[in-house]
């Protein structure tokens, strides 16, 4: 489990996160930290780290403002859905990227971490049909975009959209993967909801964060070959 020391607790408090002392891994990690805890964060970086925090903005669908003054560089990165109620978390597993990568890809998952989805269809290439227990009932469609970065970091994104009798329900799951060690990996899982009864849903979204930080370690490491 990855653990802050003293000095990036102290930058963690400021208003801009000044991550020009660190390597590119620590700032690939510390990135994906602070966003996971803030709504938006400013990091101060050179040219080589600006491309880890640009290319994390664009894994989280987030927006991101640059100003340059010489060679220093102050990226803000905040959320582009400003209709939607999102909760994120990140989970740490004893396995490399690429098998986390095979095994959260299958959306059947969910179901072990969400209890509102009680069955898991496969209707198509990258489809699949769900059943859904929550203030109603209904079926909907379920999309899969599964993406490979590179060799150590993927996403995968679980999203759907309904249209019901005087409402319409979209919501999805977006998974982030990368290697923080050999044979280690880290992965932030955001979801996301729009709709009727965002309150109720920000509640039941912490629970099933809760799930996926106490299930998915365990099934990671029962699925893997």
């Amino acid at each position: 489990m990855l653990t802050l020391n003293s000095s990036l607790t102290k930058r963690i408090v400021m208003t801009d996160y000044n991550l020009l002392n660190f390597n590119e891994s620590a700032a690939r990690v510390t990135v994906m930290k602070i966003l996971n805890e803030n709504e938006r964060a400013t990091f101060i970086v050179d040219e080589k780290l600006e491309k880890i925090v640009e290319d994390i903005a664009d894994e989280l669908d987030m927006e991101k403002n640059v100003m340059k003054d010489g060679n220093t560089i102050k990226i803000t990165v905040y959320p582009s859905r400003k209709e939607e109620v999102s909760k994120s978390t990140l989970i740490d597993v004893d396995v490399e990227p690429k098998i986390a990568f095979n095994i959260i890809r299958d959306p059947t998952l969910l179901m072990a971490i969400i209890p509102q989805i009680k069955s898991v269809s496969k209707l198509g290439e990258d489809t699949y049909s769900l059943r859904i227990k929550w203030v109603i009932s209904w079926d909907t469609p379920l999309s899969v975009q599964a993406l490979s970065l590179k060799e150590t970091s993927f996403t995968v994104k679980f999203s759907a959209s309904q249209k019901l009798p005087l409402l319409k329900v979209s919501f999805g799951f977006d998974f982030l993967i990368f290697e923080v060690t050999q044979g280690k990996s880290m992965i932030k899982i955001k979801e996301w909801y729009t709709g009727p009864f965002s309150s109720l849903a920000k509640g039941e979204m912490e629970k099933h964060l809760k799930n996926a930080e106490k299930e998915l370690p365990s099934i990671i490491a029962q699925q893997r070959t």
